[in-house]
């Protein structure tokens, strides 16, 4: 960290731990990590007491987090858990960055992979682990 220098550090410092929004689906939270650190890790198939936790200090319908690079969806009781993708170094079985949209209505979140600087073929969409896969490309 010493080479961000004392400013920016301080300044990553400030920033909240998790970030809160009111919708139509209710409360969506999200953190970098878990509710209460930046550098848990909690993977997929963590234990059901381990994502009961996660939800529950999360206190929202949604806990979206990054910290994994792993991007997935579970549910949990009536909220659902998910890491929202990676700009880098993903862990799942596609290498280019990922991130989630989640719908307002409530009724799907999509994972989307995103090739940069190519042209491509329009968005298509699979379906894995229940969750929507929309591929696109962009053109910078």
């Amino acid at each position: 960290m010493a080479g961000l220098g004392a400013e920016r550090v301080e300044y990553l410092r400030s920033l909240p731990i998790s970030i809160e929004r009111d919708t139509p689906i209710g409360r969506i939270v999200l953190v970098h990590a878990a509710p209460w650190s930046n550098v848990e890790v909690v993977l997929p198939d963590a234990e059901p007491a381990v994502a009961q936790r996660m939800v529950a200090a999360g206190a929202g319908r949604v806990l979206a987090y990054g910290h994994i690079h792993t991007p997935y969806q579970r549910r949990v009781g009536d909220a659902v858990l998910m890491c929202v993708g990676a700009i880098a170094n993903s862990n799942d079985a596609d290498p280019r960055p990922a991130y989630t949209i989640v719908h307002q209505d409530g009724a799907a979140a999509d994972l989307r992979h995103q090739a940069f600087g190519s042209a491509g073929p329009p968005p298509t969409e699979t379906k894995q682990d229940g969750i929507r896969h929309k591929d696109a490309t962009y053109s910078a």
